[in-house]
């Protein structure tokens, strides 16, 4: 039997703007808020990789 997976918080709020009627401006802040919450994990994935090489 497959184990079930827990999805993620984004995963979730993703899911539910993307099938929910939602007002435009909640829509536009979901869009920016996950945006820049993506943004930030790539940019704190490189600094973790160059620390790690930097050792």
């Amino acid at each position: 039997m497959a184990e079930k997976r827990t999805k993620t918080p984004r995963e979730v709020l993703r899911a539910y703007f993307d099938e929910q009627e939602v007002a435009p401006e909640v829509l536009r802040a979901w869009q920016e808020l996950d945006t820049t919450v993506e943004g930030l994990t790539l940019r704190l994935a490189a600094d973790l990789a160059q620390l790690k090489g930097a050792k």
